[in-house]
């Protein structure tokens, strides 16, 4: 799958959970479920490597670049907009935080660092001191799973 099928597929994805968390249409349970599935079609990508595909011409000489896959690139893009218009919604932000849990479950370990790193923009600017302690808590609990592993390789 190349990136612009990919990236294509997401923006469709992602264009039914903007619609789903707009005031006019207040459908949480779609947008939800659509975060899931970016979630789950990222988490299959962990088979594509970030890479630039360099087309020759017959005297095999350089003629046009196009980057094939950048996940840190197909990270943002996909959430970006779901964050800006779903930070104010725990249910969204939950959400996306599943999400990005199933992504992080199934990457390499220099994946699961940009995911947990990624985890961090979405959650900027978010009032942590104003949040209700269960929402709190919850948010928490998905926060410790996105955590690099760091006993891995430590023979625990």
């Amino acid at each position: 799958m190349g990136e612009y099928d990919l990236a294509y597929s997401l923006q469709k994805i992602v264009e039914v959970a903007l619609r789903a968390i707009s005031p006019g249409i207040n459908d949480p349970n779609t947008a939800r479920d659509s975060i899931k599935y970016l979630g789950l079609i990222l988490s299959e990508t962990h088979g594509i490597r970030d890479g630039i595909l360099t087309l020759r011409d017959d005297d095999h000489k350089p003629r046009v670049s196009v980057t094939v896959f950048t996940f840190n690139h197909i990270l943002y893009n996909t959430y970006y907009q779901i964050v800006h218009y779903g930070k104010g919604d725990i249910s969204v932000i939950l959400s996306i935080m599943d999400s990005l849990i199933m992504i992080h479950q199934e990457v390499d370990m220099e994946r699961k660092q940009i995911v947990y790193d990624f985890h961090q923009y979405v959650l900027h600017g978010m009032d942590m001191d104003q949040m209700q302690e269960w929402d709190l808590y919850y948010l928490n609990e998905r926060i410790e799973r996105l955590k690099p592993y760091q006993t891995e390789n430590r023979g625990d």
